[in-house]
């Protein structure tokens, strides 16, 4: 048992790192997706937990958890999920025992009821596990008294729960640092676990037959799981996940505060306003070990016209496959690229609200008169961006990333480049323009000329970007040693497409058989998982701030508790994990096609299994 709540653990993490899902469940209990109500934020699955994850553990991430590697990690992480520390976790209950109870369906969800905190509940089907259930609600009931919570019981329905309420000094703590109360009960074959009475008030009221609007019903989710599903066949998923984007972040405000920008305009209610919520839900299957494939992904976002505002620059239309093949200037040390088509003219077209929300202080016609001023301003650069520059760019946008050693909380590189047709000479009117801007800095990076973007016309390190227009191409990058490393590539350096396993990942996309596509995505999942690895295991997670995005989501997934928590269990010594070198064999390559279709995209890819 030493390795066991380790290899759980990390099990969980790796689906919720992939926001994973289930099915139908296949017991007795309600799927719990008709239990959990509409106003259900994120939603997580596992349909048949046993068999799921006794596939997972033949994958390659379940045998690099089972590797003695890993031994003195799990036990650090076995040492954390102690009885004593059931009061320190969201919901009391720990990972163990999950895998000891669940015999069909594990369900999770991030709920934000009106005029309420954000809750989590966990909802497991228990089928002919009662005993054990009520030995491990016994030892949740006295680690939380224990710890000062005050039990009482209530009923809804006929379904009696527990609740436990947190100490009268916890529940006056500031926002980040209050305790919730814990709710619990066992009806029939299910186990319900809250943070909140309202919560699972409503659980309780669905399961007694008179559900209030449920997750089932809400009209993304029915979207996405039906399209999927449409995809998938008889191939039934080990999991489905579903997150409403925006409800999420609103949630996750409401619960940090932190989160909520202190820079006016705040980012997230100008995408609000400009029609992003036409992004509605994100969500889809996975599958574990389908056709010797470590994983198998079908997701769907869903975002039915029409689009209002800024929204409308979203069009992604499809094109042919070998149209959106990585270009011989990515090479093999790249973590992933993506290619995009992108309806770059109506991008430019439907820009302007933004603009002038975003940087106008919400001013219309600031875009308007900026772009005036470029043309004609006696003064200024005589450029009319969309005819001599916008008008000349085909619509592909390919996007690299990858990663500096040592590693760093820096060491993220990132560059997007746009390619221009040879006659548009868009090099010319670029240098024009960046010349007569103050927060642009002219410098030479090897024998290019290219132009370092500052915050402000103050110029003050480090630079936001640096924009260079190469062999009729423009590129943005995050760091000059990206660009310089681009520009004059060392000798030795290879094309991504001649790459092996490049090769074995595109033979395995074709079988999907989209011929028409406008996302194509490549990734050496080794080295997209190395830097964050590294960091974490030297406990630099912090490092990442307001750097990396999905560094920062790895830093909130690897958190037990939400920020400052006063309750906060101390967290485990990642010091313990192995070097990364030590497991990069467990670590295959990935690839996902988009296609754009009339209300979003469906995404389908793979993670092969590494090549013995």
């Amino acid at each position: 048992m030493a390795a066991c709540a380790f290899r759980l653990r990390m099990f969980f993490l790796f689906v919720a790192g992939l926001m994973v899902a289930s099915l139908a469940p296949v017991m007795a209990a309600p799927p719990a997706d008709t239990l959990l109500p509409s106003e259900t934020k994120v939603f997580v699955s596992i349909g048949d937990f046993p068999s799921a994850y006794a596939t997972w553990e033949k994958t390659s991430f379940g045998r690099l958890m089972n590797d003695p590697l890993m031994k003195p990690f799990s036990d650090e992480q076995d040492r954390q999920m102690s009885d004593a520390n059931r009061a320190k976790t969201r919901l009391g209950l720990h990972l163990n025992d999950v895998k000891a109870l669940a015999q069909g369906e594990v369900g999770w969800g991030y709920v934000h009821l009106a005029n309420e905190k954000p809750a989590t509940v966990l909802l497991l089907n228990i089928k002919g596990k009662a005993d054990p259930a009520q030995a491990v609600l016994g030892a949740v009931a006295k680690s939380l008294t224990s710890a000062g919570y005050r039990p009482r019981t209530a009923a809804q329905k006929g379904v009696s729960m527990t609740v436990y309420d947190p100490p009268a000094a916890a529940a006056k703590a500031k926002a980040q640092e209050q305790r919730t109360a814990k709710v619990y009960f066992i009806h029939d074959d299910l186990l319900c676990a809250a943070e909140s009475l309202s919560l699972a008030t409503r659980i309780a009221t669905a399961l007694a037959g008179s559900p209030g609007a449920a997750l089932n019903q809400v009209p993304s989710y029915q979207a996405i799981m039906q399209r999927c599903a449409k995809d998938a066949a008889d191939d039934k998923p080990e999991g489905r996940w579903f997150m409403e984007p925006f409800g999420w972040m609103t949630a996750r405000r409401v619960e940090d505060p932190s989160l909520i920008s202190k820079k006016k305009p705040d980012p997230f209610e100008i995408y609000k306003k400009e029609g992003f919520t036409a992004l509605q839900g994100i969500g889809g299957f996975v599958h574990l070990g389908d056709n010797g494939y470590d994983l198998t992904h079908r997701t769907m976002a869903f975002a039915p016209k029409p689009y209002e505002r800024s929204m409308k620059m979203v069009d992604l239309p499809n094109a042919a496959l070998g149209d959106l093949a990585p270009p011989a200037w990515v090479t093999q040390d790249a973590a992933s690229c993506t290619i995009s088509s992108l309806n770059l003219l109506n991008a430019f077209d439907n820009y302007a609200s933004f603009f002038d929300a975003m940087y106008g202080d919400g001013e219309q016609g600031v875009w308007k008169e900026t772009l005036t001023g470029w043309a004609k301003d006696p003064k200024g650069p005589k450029v009319e961006v969309r005819k001599d520059i916008v008008q000349h760019l085909k619509n592909k946008m390919v996007q690299v990333m990858a990663f500096q050693s040592p590693i760093t909380g820096d060491s993220e590189r990132q560059i997007a480049a746009f390619e221009a047709d040879p006659a548009g000479a868009v090099d010319k009117p670029i240098d024009r323009m960046l010349s007569s801007d103050d927060t642009a800095k002219k410098t030479m990076i090897g024998q290019s000329p290219a132009f370092e973007i500052y915050e402000d016309d103050q110029r003050k390190p480090p630079a936001k970007s640096i924009v260079c227009v190469h062999q009729n191409t423009i590129l943005s990058t995050s760091h000059a040693d990206m660009l310089a490393k681009l520009l004059t590539p060392p000798a030795d350096a290879k094309p991504l497409t001649e790459l092996a396993t490049f090769k074995a990942v595109a033979e395995e996309l074709k079988k999907f058989g989209l011929s028409q596509i406008s996302i194509h995505q490549f990734g050496q999942t080794d080295r997209q998982v190395q830097a964050y690895y590294e960091l974490y295991r030297t406990g630099k997670l912090d490092e990442l701030k307001g750097k990396s995005m999905a560094g920062s989501l790895l830093k909130q997934i690897a958190a037990d508790d939400p920020k400052g928590a006063a309750n906060a269990r101390p967290a485990a010594d990642a010091s313990k994990l192995p070097e990364f070198e030590k497991v990069r064999q467990f670590f295959g390559a990935n690839g996902t096609l988009g296609v754009s279709e009339e209300n979003g995209w469906f995404l389908k890819g793979v993670v092969l299994a590494p090549a013995k």
